[in-house]
């Protein structure tokens, strides 16, 4: 059974939830573990009461094949966005939680699936794309982050987490929905947000995993690692490669070759 995560310590997290268990008819379930507890049908929901970053505990208390978190998105430049991603670190940094080095296990599918409803909504121009893999929990369950934010100044506009609402139950009731793509696929290259990957999968193209933007590139060591954390194993890495200078370039497709993945370049 599929579980959805949220946490008291972020208000969008909250408001998402509220519009989940109010518009689905979710029952409270009592406590599970510790966690305050819902279900609709096979579908549960639990309240964390601290940062999802830091929510490594749940492979350990949760018997789920997948876990998506709801969650505010931060951006310094404030500006909005719907947002999926996957949970890992590129570097030996893990302010952000999870572990140095370490990548958690992708939900290609069920990404797409989230992030293609969250563009047919057409929430007000808001952006709508793949984050690149970043931050914990570190998990061997596969997760990942549905998202809307980006106003630093104060809370969003409720249309924001009502969006990812709806795609998330869009995703977890309508499974077929998320099998419109024709390979999976880790992204090398481009910024932080990857409004190409994500057209690409607007298109059809490619179910993203895990992504890999330009500044970590010197550790594309980490591509094996890449290709083997997803419930589903990409076929392809797709290269936005204008992005990547050439020495780069030749590293990275060397590590391809090496463990036995094709590219595109777009």
């Amino acid at each position: 059974m599929p579980f959805i995560a949220y946490s008291e310590t972020d208000p969008i997290s909250m408001e998402t939830a509220g519009f989940i268990r109010n518009e689905f008819g979710f029952e409270y379930k009592g406590r599970l573990n510790g966690f305050e507890h819902y279900r609709f049908e096979n579908i549960d929901m639990i309240e964390i009461d601290s940062a999802l970053v830091e929510a490594d505990f749940l492979d350990a208390q949760l018997n789920t094949d997948l876990i998506i978190f709801l969650s505010m998105h931060k951006s310094s430049a404030g500006i909005k966005s719907l947002t999926v991603h996957s949970e890992g670190n590129w570097s030996n940094e893990n302010k952000l939680g999870g572990r140095p080095r370490e990548l958690s296990f992708a939900a290609p599918v069920e990404m797409f699936s989230i992030l293609k409803y969250m563009g047919q909504l057409n929430y007000g121009g808001t952006d709508v794309v793949y984050e690149a893999t970043h931050h914990g929990p570190f998990l061997k369950t596969p997760s990942l982050f549905a998202e809307f934010g980006g106003n630093a100044r104060g809370l969003p506009e409720k249309e924001g987490p009502w969006a990812v609402a709806k795609a998330v139950m869009h995703c977890l009731l309508d499974k077929n929905d998320g099998e419109n793509f024709d390979k999976i696929a880790i992204g090398i290259g481009g910024t932080h947000y990857s409004k190409r990957f994500a057209k690409l999968a607007f298109e059809g193209k490619y179910a993203f995993s895990h992504i890999m933007p330009k500044y970590f590139l010197n550790e594309y060591m980490m591509l094996e690692q890449a290709s083997l954390r997803s419930n589903r194993a990409p076929e392809i890495a797709v290269m936005e490669w204008k992005s990547i200078n050439k020495e780069v370039r030749d590293r990275i497709i060397s590590r391809l070759n090496d463990i036995g993945m094709d590219y595109e370049k777009i």
